[in-house]
């Protein structure tokens, strides 16, 4: 992407709506939201402060998050709607839980012996 936000601007890549209830019921397009959860996909410098410095922010992208309702501004980039937020415009980031993976059984440091028992 070629677009640089500036100051404290955020470009997100909202989720996409529901098109259907958990019931099965397919939502009319009219009825469609938008998902507050997004990801985050460039972050600007930051704001310039009284001491001429830039404070950070604290998202990376890749970095998932909440966004408060109706935040950001919506731009069109290469076919795909992508938004302009302002860090105040987040509300927090969601930190998803790690998968755990499942280790091998193993029998202890004897190993395994065929048809053998204890």
């Amino acid at each position: 992407m070629n677009i640089e936000p500036i100051a404290n601007t955020i470009i997100v890549l909202r989720d996409p709506p529901d098109r259907f209830t958990l019931g099965g019921i397919m939502i009319p397009d009219i009825g469609i939201k938008l998902k507050l959860e997004a990801t985050v996909i460039k972050v600007g410098p930051g704001k310039l402060t009284e001491q001429n410095k830039r404070s950070s922010i604290d998202l990376e992208p890749g970095d998932r998050v909440m966004l408060s309702p109706g935040a950001g501004t919506p731009m069109m980039y290469k076919g795909v709607e992508y938004f302009l937020v302002r860090e105040e415009e987040v509300l927090a980031k969601i930190e998803e839980p790690k998968k755990k993976t499942r280790l091998p059984f193993f029998s202890g440091s004897q190993g395994s012996s065929i048809g053998g028992g204890r």
